[in-house]
């Protein structure tokens, strides 16, 4: 609504359009995160969160330019109560949303 009306090479438009995209891809992530939490699946364990977040950190730098440092502080030895697919699908999900 607020972009009616403006010119098309007004800063003002850019900016909004700028807020409309980050407000759809917030929506979208909170749908996500929705859906995770009523999820409930029997493959949850404890598991060795390390591995898992550093498979889907290499898939992420193979798509992302050189330019962009991912940095990452894990134990190697931490463990969490989870289901491996669903840990890599949420980084995969952090690291596209951010």
């Amino acid at each position: 609504m607020s972009l009616q009306g403006l010119e098309r090479d007004n800063i003002l438009t850019d900016n909004l359009e700028e807020i409309e995209k980050a407000a759809l891809r917030a929506k979208d992530l909170v749908a996500q995160i929705l859906t995770f939490a009523r999820h409930t699946d029997e493959n949850v364990a404890p598991i060795r969160i390390y591995p898992i977040i550093n498979e889907a950190l290499k898939f992420i730098r193979a798509s992302i330019p050189s330019t962009i440092e991912i940095k990452t502080d894990i134990r190697r030895t931490a463990y969490v109560t989870a289901d491996p697919t669903n840990v890599h699908q949420i980084v995969m999900n952090l690291c596209t949303n951010a």
